[in-house]
C-alpha cells in the first residue's frame, strides 16, 4: 500500500509540472511581450526612440498588434520618419487600434514636421484632453512652431509645459537653445544648468553649456565642462572641434593642433578641423600652405564668412593682394549682409509684412550663411504664403545647385503658376 500511495505521489506532482510547464509555455509569450512594451514605452517618455524601436522591433511578427504599431508610428515620428509613421498608422488602424488615438498622433505629426496649417486648429483640442500625452503635444507643436520660426506662438506653450510637467528638462532645453541662437549667453547658461539638474548625466546639454560658457568668455568654467565631456565622450567630433577652438583662444596652439588632428583622424573630410589647421598655419606662418588647406574649403562652401576671412587673410599673407582684395570685399558684404538678417530676425515678431520678411532672412541665408538654413527659412515662407513665387524659384534655384533636376523642374513649375495666378512679372 505504502508503494502504491508513493507512485500516486508521484504521478500528481508529474501531472502538477507538466500544467505548470504548459501554463509557462502558454503564457510565456504574451508576458515576454508585454515586457517588451513596457520597455518600449518607457523608452519613449525618456526621449530614446531608437531604444524603443529595438523593443518593439524584437517582438516577433506573429505577436503584432495595434498597440506595438502605434507606439511604432510614435517612435518613427520621434525620428522625424514621416512616411514610415503613415505606415504604422495604418497597420495599427487594421488592427483594430484606438482611431481617437491614432487621429491625435497624426495631429502631432503634422506639427512636429511643421505643417501648422493643418494641426493648429487641432490644439485647442488636443490641449483641453491631454490624457497622458501633455509633453508629447507640447514638444510637438513648439517643434513645429520653431520649425517655422513663430516663435511668438511656442512661447506660451512653453510657458504652461514648464509649469505643468516641472521636473521635464525639455522646455528648458528649448528655451537654452533658443537664448543660443540669440545669443542671450547668460539666459542661455542658466537654463542649461537648469537642465543639466534635472538630467546631470546629459552630456550633449554639458557640451552645449561648455559652448555657451566659452562664447560668454568664461573660460576658467567653460575648460571645467569640456573636461567633463571628455572624459564622458572622449571622441564626439562637435567637442572637439570646440575643445580645440577653446585651445586656441588660451593661446595654446600646439595642444589644439593635437585636438583637430585627433579629430581627422575620426573624420579625414572634417570641414571644421581642416579649416581649423588652415588657421594654424597661417598663425604660424605657413601662408602658402594655409593658402593650399583653405583653398578648397572655399570652394566647397563659398558662402562660409569664417573660412572668407581666413582664406582671405592668407591670401595677404602669401603676398596675393589682389586676389585678398576681393575676397575682403566679400568678406565685408557678407557682414553686411549677416547683420542685415539678424536685424530682421530680431523684427520679425513686430513686421507688419513677416512673410517677405522671411523671404529675406532666406536669401541672405543661401548665400552668406548656410544653404540648409536658407531652406528652412523658405519652407517657413511657403507654409504661410503657398503661393510666393520668389520661394519657389529660391528652392528651384537651391535643388539646381545640388543636382536634384526632379525637385528643381517641380519648383519651376510652381514659381510660374504663382507668378502667372498672382500677375507677378
Amino acid at each position: 500500500m505504502r508503494v502504491l500511495a508513493s507512485l500516486s505521489k508521484k504521478r500528481i506532482l508529474c501531472v502538477c509540472l507538466i500544467l505548470v510547464a504548459a501554463t509557462a509555455v502558454y503564457w510565456y509569450p504574451a508576458a515576454d511581450k508585454r515586457t517588451r512594451i513596457f520597455f518600449a514605452e518607457r523608452a519613449l517618455r525618456e526621449r530614446k526612440a531608437e531604444i524603443a524601436l529595438a523593443w518593439l522591433k524584437s517582438i516577433p511578427e506573429r505577436q503584432s498588434d495595434g498597440l506595438k504599431e502605434f507606439l511604432m508610428a510614435r517612435a518613427y515620428r520621434r525620428l522625424g520618419e514621416l512616411n514610415l509613421v503613415r505606415e504604422h498608422i495604418q497597420l495599427a488602424y487594421d488592427q483594430g487600434f484606438s482611431v481617437e488615438r491614432l487621429q491625435r498622433e497624426q495631429w502631432l505629426a503634422m506639427a512636429q514636421s511643421g505643417q501648422m496649417r493643418d494641426a493648429e486648429p487641432h490644439l485647442r483640442e488636443l490641449l483641453q484632453d491631454p490624457g497622458d500625452d501633455g509633453p508629447e503635444i507640447c514638444e510637438s507643436f513648439v517643434s513645429g512652431y520653431f520649425r517655422n520660426r513663430q516663435i511668438l506662438k511656442a512661447t506660451p506653450i512653453i510657458d504652461a509645459w514648464q509649469a505643468d510637467y516641472p521636473d521635464d528638462p525639455m522646455p528648458y532645453a528649448i528655451r537654452a537653445g533658443r537664448f543660443r541662437e540669440l545669443e542671450h549667453w547668460s539666459d542661455a547658461i542658466a537654463a542649461y544648468r537648469k537642465v543639466l539638474e534635472l538630467t546631470p548625466a546629459d552630456s550633449n546639454i554639458r557640451l552645449q553649456l561648455a559652448i555657451c560658457l566659452k562664447a560668454s568668455l568664461k573660460l576658467d568654467e567653460a575648460e571645467v565642462e569640456f573636461r567633463r565631456c571628455l572624459k564622458e565622450t572622449p571622441q564626439e567630433k562637435e567637442l572637439l572641434v570646440e575643445w580645440g577652438d577653446l585651445l586656441l583662444s588660451a593661446g595654446k596652439t600646439s595642444d589644439a593642433t593635437a585636438v583637430f588632428e585627433q579629430l581627422l583622424a575620426i573624420d579625414p573630410g572634417n570641414f571644421d578641423a581642416r579649416a581649423a589647421m588652415g588657421g594654424i598655419l597661417l598663425m604660424n606662418g605657413k601662408a602658402n600652405e594655409a593658402v593650399s588647406m583653405l583653398q578648397p574649403l572655399y570652394k566647397e562652401r563659398p558662402y562660409d564668412s569664417k573660412v572668407q576671412y581666413s582664406f582671405a587673410s592668407a591670401l595677404q599673407a602669401a603676398g596675393k593682394t589682389e586676389d585678398a582684395a576681393e575676397m575682403f570685399r566679400q568678406v565685408n558684404a557678407a557682414e553686411v549682409q549677416l547683420r542685415r538678417k539678424q536685424k530682421l530676425m530680431d523684427e520679425l515678431d513686430r513686421s507688419p509684412d513677416p512673410v517677405n520678411q522671411r523671404y529675406e532672412i532666406a536669401i541672405i541665408a543661401m548665400n552668406h550663411e548656410s544653404p540648409e538654413e536658407g531652406l528652412r527659412w523658405l519652407l517657413t515662407v511657403i507654409d504661410m504664403d503657398p503661393g510666393h513665387s520668389g520661394a519657389y524659384a529660391a528652392l528651384a534655384d537651391y535643388y539646381r545647385k545640388i543636382g536634384n533636376d526632379q525637385l528643381e523642374q517641380r519648383f519651376r513649375m510652381l514659381a510660374e503658376s504663382s507668378r502667372k495666378s498672382t500677375g507677378t512679372p
